[in-house]
């Protein structure tokens, strides 16, 4: 999970936490991430800016979520790049697909 420092970006890696399920939360500063050290929680520096530091921190990974946020003050294009190096990530497996018709 990219952006995990404000509180409503804590919602969701919490909930994921509480289930059981391993997080990465991913910030270019780990001492923002506000949510308590607990087992299952890996904070990794990395910057949506640097495409190759988000590839070494999605890899392996089955699933990404982002809670990017762009509070007052933050350089322009910060959602863009998160998506742009989220996707360009070598490190995802490719979509699962589905059989479920609609």
């Amino acid at each position: 999970m990219t952006t995990t420092t404000a509180y409503v970006e804590t919602a969701l890696p919490r909930q994921a936490l509480e289930r059981g399920h391993i997080v990465r939360a991913i910030a270019r500063d780990p001492d923002r991430i506000t949510i308590p050290d607990t087992p299952g929680l890996a904070k990794i520096v990395a910057d949506v800016f640097h495409t190759d530091e988000i590839d070494s921190a999605l890899e392996g990974n089955e699933l990404v979520l982002s809670g990017l946020g762009v509070p007052k003050g933050t350089k322009p294009g910060v959602l863009t790049a998160g998506a742009r190096s989220a996707v360009a990530s070598g490190s995802m497996p490719p979509p699962k697909t589905s059989s479920a018709s609609w």
